[in-house]
């Protein structure tokens, strides 16, 4: 009989304290909402960034109402090595009447900018060694969107700075658009960084392209048949 008083005191009380935590539900909510602020998790974002900067500050004016330019190299957050050569940094305008770029890399504190203007250059094919080339070789080409894409290649001279100035500090690239006339038109914004940690070896990098034979459609079963042969 002991045992089953105590069964039913233990349940009744389970059920009094589930009543009263359904009724009190509301108030409790209540007051949580009176006592603490809403998180905001941008704020912690930003705290974690590189030297606090957020991905919505901004490094180089902002220029109202302009058409979107996207870089599409670096991506957005890149660490380069210490030890690399000025990268291709590569955009597509969406304004069509921009003639030149105004580039600009600042920083979230006061290091010394780079400022350059670009002519927008054009993704450029490397040469080729004929002697790698048969007759039913199927030349490479520019992809539709490599052919409309923009470059800019900074100086040794202002890499050095800029690979200096971003060991500590994250990089901002901005890129401007420029009519005819000098006014701008589109603007595009990347970061990036350089990490303290040398590769400590050579950094060597090709981009050859593959050359199946014309009319080959599935190029994988070219290489397959090279690797078998």
């Amino acid at each position: 009989m002991l045992h089953q008083h105590c069964c039913f005191s233990v349940s009744s009380s389970l059920r009094i304290a589930t009543v009263a935590l359904f009724l009190l539900a509301p108030i409790l909510a209540h007051q949580l909402a009176v006592h603490f602020h809403p998180f905001d998790i941008s704020a912690v974002l930003a705290a974690g960034s590189p030297a606090g900067l957020s991905s919505v500050e901004t490094a180089a004016p902002t220029v109202p109402g302009s058409a979107a330019i996207t870089v599409d190299y670096p991506e957005d957050g890149s660490i380069f090595p210490p030890e690399i050569t000025p990268p291709t940094f590569i955009w597509h305008d969406t304004d069509s009447s921009a003639v030149k770029w105004r580039i600009d890399v600042t920083y979230a504190v006061n290091s010394e900018a780079v400022h350059a203007v670009s002519s927008g250059e054009r993704i450029q094919l490397g040469e080729i060694d004929p002697r790698a080339v048969s007759r039913s070789n199927e030349l490479p080409t520019l992809t539709p969107e490599q052919a409309t894409a923009h470059t800019w290649i900074p100086s040794a001279e202002s890499w050095t700075l800029i690979k200096h100035s971003s060991v500590q500090h994250t990089a901002i690239l901005t890129a401007t658009g420029l009519d005819a006339s000098g006014h701008p038109v589109s603007q595009g914004r990347v970061t990036f960084s350089t990490s303290n940690d040398p590769v400590g070896a050579p950094i060597f990098y090709r981009d050859v392209p593959l050359m199946p034979d014309k009319g080959e459609k599935d190029v994988g079963a070219h290489i397959r048949k090279i690797w078998i042969w």
